[in-house]
């Protein structure tokens, strides 16, 4: 049972490389690392985070994309997110 939990995670990690290598591009990386501005509701889902809902976390996540303020922290369930369909990045040309 557990070589049957590894191969599925293994494939889900080859899922987001792949999904991380198409979305995320230099100017993504680049607003990663300048400080949050979070305004009222986003300050109170960010202080919950990781221990907020589901309809709270795709509204978090989707606040950190439009925002481009997606951190170290979030960033792996944001992807996960983004590939499963919850999310959506439109990158700013």
């Amino acid at each position: 049972m557990q070589t049957i939990n590894s191969q599925a995670s293994h494939i889900k990690l080859n899922k987001l490389d792949r999904h991380r290598d198409l979305c995320h591009n230099k100017v993504y990386e680049t607003y990663c690392q300048l400080p949050m501005i979070l305004p009222g509701k986003f300050k109170t889902l960010a202080e919950g985070y990781p221990n907020l809902n589901n309809t709270e976390l795709i509204e978090y996540f989707q606040f950190l994309l439009d925002t481009e303020q997606v951190t170290e922290e979030t960033r792996r369930h944001v992807d996960y997110f983004l590939m499963e369909g919850f999310l959506y990045y439109v990158p700013v040309a």
